[in-house]
C-alpha cells in the first residue's frame, strides 16, 4: 500500500549509487580490469541471446551478470544487459523496473521516463510502473504531471489504494493545492465506504484519508496566522510610517529659520 510518505520513487536508483564500492587509488587498475572482463562476457550473453531468444538459461545469466556488474560498479555493462532484457521481453516486469533503475542512476532521465511510459502503456495491469513515472516526475519537479499519471491508473483500477493516497499527497505536499488534496481524500473515502475494497485496505485508506484531512487543516490554520501576522506587521509599519513622518515634520518646523 506504501509507506506514510508514499513511494519516494526510484530510492532503489539512489541505492544503486550509494552501493556502489570506492575503491582505493590502489586498486583502480584491478577495477578497470573486473569492468573489462565483465563487458567482454556481457557482449558474449548478448549475442547468445539475440541467437536464443527466450532461452531461460541465457537469460538467468544475463539477469545474473547484470547483479554483478551493479555491485562493482559497472554501471555501463549492466545497462548494456539491463536494456535488452527489458525491451526483448516487456513479460519480465523485474527486469524492466531493474532498466529503469539503471537509467536513472547513470542519469538518463528522459530514457527512464520514456521507457516509464511504454511499461504504462504496454502493460496496464502492471501497478508498480505507473507509481515510478509519477514519483520520477515528481522528483523532476511537475507534480501536475505525476497526479495525471496516477489519475489516469485509477481510471483503470478505481480503488487502488497506494495511487489514491499518493495523488493526494501530491496535490498537498508538493503541489500545494488544498482543493485537489481535498478531492483526492474524497475519492480515497469513497473507496474506503465501497464493499468491494478489501477490508484491510479499507481501513489503511480510511485511516491516511483522516491524517491528510488534518494536515490539510494545520496547513490553513497555519496560512490563516501568517496572514494575520502580516496584516498586522502591515499596519505596525503603516503607524511607524506615520509617526516617522511627524517626526520629520516637528525636526523641519524647529529647523527653519525664524523671521
Amino acid at each position: 500500500m506504501g509507506s506514510r510518505r508514499g513511494t519516494a520513487i526510484l530510492l532503489a536508483a539512489g541505492g544503486l549509487l550509494a552501493a556502489l564500492p570506492r575503491p582505493p587509488a590502489r586498486a583502480q587498475e584491478d577495477l578497470a580490469a573486473l569492468h573489462a572482463a565483465e563487458a567482454k562476457e556481457a557482449d558474449e550473453l548478448m549475442t547468445l541471446l539475440y541467437e536464443n531468444p527466450g532461452d531461460g538459461a541465457v537469460l538467468a545469466a544475463a539477469a545474473a551478470l547484470r547483479e554483478r556488474c551493479l555491485r562493482s560498479g559497472n554501471l555501463r555493462s549492466a545497462e548494456f544487459l539491463a536494456g535488452p532484457l527489458a525491451r526483448e521481453h516487456p513479460e519480465r516486469l523485474d527486469d524492466n523496473r531493474r532498466w529503469v533503475e539503471i537509467l536513472v542512476a547513470r542519469g538518463k532521465r528522459d530514457r527512464a521516463r520514456a521507457a516509464l511510459r511504454e511499461m504504462v502503456l504496454g502493460r496496464p495491469s502492471d501497478c508498480s510502473a505507473p507509481g515510478m513515472l509519477a514519483d520520477l516526475l515528481l522528483e523532476d519537479g511537475d507534480p501536475a504531471a505525476a497526479m495525471e499519471v496516477l489519475a489516469a491508473h485509477l481510471r483503470e483500477h478505481p480503488r487502488e489504494a497506494a495511487p489514491l493516497y499518493r495523488r493526494a499527497w501530491i496535490a498537498l505536499h508538493a503541489a500545494g493545492d488544498r482543493a485537489a488534496a481535498r478531492a483526492a481524500v474524497a475519492d480515497m473515502r469513497a473507496a474506503a465506504a465501497d464493499p468491494a475494497t478489501a477490508p484491510a485496505a479499507a481501513s489503511w485508506l480510511a485511516e491516511n484519508a483522516a491524517l491528510l484531512e488534518e494536515e490539510a487543516a494545520a496547513m490553513d490554520r497555519d496560512g490563516e496566522a501568517l496572514r494575520s501576522r502580516e496584516a498586522l506587521l502591515d499596519r505596525g509599519l503603516l503607524a511607524a510610517f506615520a509617526a516617522a513622518l511627524l517626526l520629520l515634520a516637528g525636526a523641519f518646523r524647529l529647523a527653519r529659520p525664524r523671521p
